[in-house]
């Protein structure tokens, strides 16, 4: 009697999926993901939420540009992402009521008109840790040594970087694109120089030696900003957002963002070697 019960139950579940319902269900789903990724782009004319938008992205260095934003705008204190499968494997459940955040995540390629390669995108939806009941809500400081945090930049930076305390005053930092050399002002504490000289580092890396005096310098900041956020020291001051997208559709604005996550990621890639070596490079 129970396998008649179960069989009657599934038959009537597939009987009352609608798969036009459902495709058209995805559809709108997509349209207000895309939608809502526009006005994420939009309000990055504002400091606070381009330094939103940072934040998430140095927690969340595998997100892409458009997920980092359509996160920042839902919920920019979150932490740990995942969907219900996710959560459900490390034995943790969603709280009843929570809503969720949406991403998108990629789907089928298709040949466009043009013969090129596309990608479509569905929405979905994740939860951060503090939306279950996962014990491990709270995250411990980073807290490296700053010697080593230093020496991490070193390795790498493309410039070599050299003591001067002839600087301008508040400047205690350059990268000189005429010479190729970072100036940097002596006596400073280590995590000082790790603060400004993230930022030069990012200049020297843009300027790929073809020394470009007419970068925009907030371009710099926003990589600094996110380096030194991952290593858990005092970030650089995030002052005007919009300078930075002047004259840039969403488009050409989650470009640039593009960008600063690649240089940024390029940096910490280099860093986390040096602070977090695995097992072979710490022989």
């Amino acid at each position: 009697m129970a396998e008649a019960n179960n069989n009657v139950n599934k038959e009537k579940k597939e009987s009352d999926f609608n798969k036009e319902e459902w495709i058209q269900q995805k559809k709108e789903a997509r349209t207000e993901a895309f939608e809502m990724l526009e006005t994420a782009t939009e309000e990055l004319s504002s400091p606070d939420a381009l330094t939103k938008y940072l934040d998430v992205q140095s927690r969340f260095d595998r997100y892409s540009v458009s997920n980092a934003l359509l996160v920042s705008h839902q919920m920019p204190e979150a932490t740990r992402l995942g969907d219900s499968k996710f959560w459900s494997k490390l034995g943790a459940y969603i709280n009843k009521g929570e809503k969720g955040i949406t991403i998108l995540e990629p789907g089928s390629e298709f040949k466009r008109e043009d013969g090129s390669t596309g990608v479509s995108y569905n929405a979905k939806k994740v939860f951060d840790v503090s939306q279950t009941n996962s014990k491990h809500k709270t995250q411990k400081p980073k807290n490296y040594d700053e010697k080593k945090m230093v020496k991490a930049l070193i390795k790498a930076s493309p410039a070599s970087i050299v003591f001067n305390n002839d600087l301008p005053d508040k400047v205690n930092a350059r990268y000189e694109p005429d010479s190729g050399l970072i100036s940097i002002r002596q006596g400073m504490s280590g995590k000082d120089v790790v603060k400004c000289l993230s930022v030069e580092i990012a200049r020297a890396i843009e300027d790929n030696g073809k020394n470009n005096k007419s970068k925009n310098p907030l371009t710099a900041a926003c990589v600094g900003y996110i380096v030194c956020k991952r290593m858990g020291v005092e970030t650089p001051e995030i002052k005007s957002g919009g300078k930075l997208f002047d004259g840039m559709n969403p488009k050409e604005v989650r470009a640039e963002l593009g960008k600063i996550r690649e240089t940024a990621n390029s940096i910490s890639n280099v860093v986390s070697k040096v602070l977090e070596p695995k097992d072979k490079d710490a022989r």
